[in-house]
């Protein structure tokens, strides 16, 4: 819920701009009118716990990084968590102030000696106060100081003034990226408002801005961006997205979708229209997107792709391969189903294949094994790689796309660690009594090569698991991603090797 508050101009009390009036999460009725005196009681308190609680920073388009980055500045304040005027007087202990205006006055009782019929007096105050000394030395220390880019071999440091608009947009997100990332101990948290945060940055640099952004966020900060760049969509999992176009009558019009799982509402919203959407987010996505991969496979310090079908492989691959997602450019990207992933693949291909680009990184896409055989005009290439995990007899292995294996179907669920399986099925025993009945009834199986051997099941109990990865819409699959990895990091569990379908993909992508 997005809640704008704050106070009217030259009065107390909370003030809610045009719902002022109307507040629907107070009475459910929209219609009832709330008496000022009872919404002021209602949120006595409120806003001040706010404000102690939160710090908003707003950055429009036009900013000029120059100025915004100056140390003393409010929001670089807020960024840092910290107060330039508490740190200084904290320098300056009461004693010294009281023995410099000691002195100074000495100095001037001297002088009004030699003077006779005359001194020196002040119109308001004859001492300097401690606000007096902060101001001077913020204007003459802090004043100097300029934000700089080192180079990458450090012997070298660019003034931000001067650098181009693009690196001055990147330095903007980049000083707020290191402020709120490695200070976690805060006194409140940031709410980021960042006007197109990929203005004046080439496509190849886009995917990066935002995926800085998503860093911040998971610190538990809030980010509201306005952005013409829309290839963000298929990678950003939790929050929303507000789509406002204007029509030929001059009429505006507001579409808003869950990003969690904005390819069904796609999806879905076509369906209802059969026919082309009225709004053209879902191709523009994609371009910006594949673009924006692409340019990342083009750099010298390359990106390395995964592109899988769900969240939950995201969530598993993400501590899986966390080694290369830290030292090779690692990035995982769940697209929502296999047909997506293949639409991504289709379009990376003629890029990727083209001579007259030279690519450096690797993209593997992966999908499950379905009952259906799939067609995908896939071509061998180096770069570019499209496979299936499917379970056999010596384990769960990678095979081509198009290879006509299709039994057993297999998804991610069933390639898992033996051991790390059960223990996180366990922890979902409590409260699902048929699982619990499963796991007391069946021992676990020597030697099983994955979790789909875990038990020897009868036909039944194999439907009833899978009944419980897809029950609660699904959601279940990620609740035991989460839980599948959280217990893998504990010690006991720290030894375990990789299986050979995940040391083959790690050959592929390094």
């Amino acid at each position: 819920m997005l809640i704008l508050i704050g106070k009217k101009f030259n009065e107390s009390g909370i003030y809610f701009g045009s719902y002022h009036n109307y507040l629907d999460f107070i009475n459910e009725n929209p219609l009832i009118q709330h008496e000022e005196d009872e919404l002021q009681k209602y949120f006595k308190g409120f806003y001040d716990y706010i404000i102690s609680h939160y710090s908003y920073i707003y950055i429009p388009v036009e900013t000029d990084v120059y100025t915004y980055t100056k140390l003393e500045t409010q929001d670089m304040q807020k960024l840092m968590d910290r107060n330039i005027q508490s740190e200084i007087e904290k320098a300056i202990k009461p004693a010294t102030l009281k023995q410099i205006n000691k002195d100074l006055d000495t100095f001037v009782k001297d002088i009004e000696g030699v003077l006779e019929i005359y001194e020196y007096k002040g119109h308001f105050k004859n001492s300097l106060t401690m606000p007096d000394l902060v101001s001077k030395i913020i204007e003459a220390y802090f004043s100097i100081k300029v934000l700089n880019k080192k180079s990458e071999n450090d012997t070298k440091r660019i003034p931000v003034s001067e650098l181009s608009s693009g690196e001055k947009r990147k330095a903007l997100i980049d000083v707020a990226y290191s402020f709120l990332l490695k200070n976690s101990d805060r006194d409140s948290n940031i709410i980021l408002a960042i006007d197109e945060p990929e203005a004046s940055l080439h496509i190849s640099s886009c995917y990066g801005q935002f995926e800085k952004l998503i860093g911040i966020s998971k610190q538990n900060h809030q980010i509201i961006i306005s952005t013409h760049w829309y290839g963000y969509l298929p990678v950003v999992t939790n929050g929303s997205a507000t789509s406002i176009r204007k029509n030929s009558k001059n009429e505006i019009t507001v579409d808003y979708f869950n990003l969690y799982n904005y390819r069904e509402t796609i999806t879905q919203s076509r369906k209802k229209i059969k026919g082309q959407l009225p709004i053209d987010y879902n191709i523009k996505s994609y371009n910006d997107l594949v673009q924006s991969i692409v340019f990342s496979l083009l750099q010298e310090n390359n990106y390395n792709w995964i592109i899988c079908e769900g969240l939950s492989e995201k969530i598993y691959f993400e501590e899986i391969f966390k080694a290369e997602v830290k030292n090779n450019n690692l990035r995982i990207l769940p697209m929502g189903s296999y047909k997506e992933v293949r639409k991504i693949y289709m379009y990376l291909l003629s890029p990727i294949k083209d001579p007259d680009y030279t690519i450096k990184g690797k993209v593997f896409c992966l999908i499950d094994t379905d009952n259906e055989k799939v067609e995908v005009p896939y071509e061998t290439n180096k770069n570019l790689f499209f496979e299936r995990l499917i379970n056999k007899e010596e384990g769960t292995v990678l095979i081509d796309v198009n290879n006509n294996l299709t039994n057993p179907p297999t998804e991610v669920e069933d390639c898992l660690n033996t051991i790390l399986y059960y223990q996180t099925l366990m922890e979902f025993s409590e409260d699902d009594q048929i699982i619990k009945k499963i796991l007391l009834e069946n021992k676990l199986v020597e030697n099983a090569k994955n979790s789909s051997e875990f038990l020897d099941l009868k036909t039944s109990e194999k439907k009833s698991i899978k009944d419980f990865f897809n029950g609660n819409e699904g959601y279940n699959k990620i609740l035991f991603a989460k839980k599948y990895i959280e217990i893998s990091k504990q010690p006991f569990f720290n030894d375990i090797e990789d299986m050979t379908w995940i040391k083959n993909i790690k050959k592929r992508i390094t």
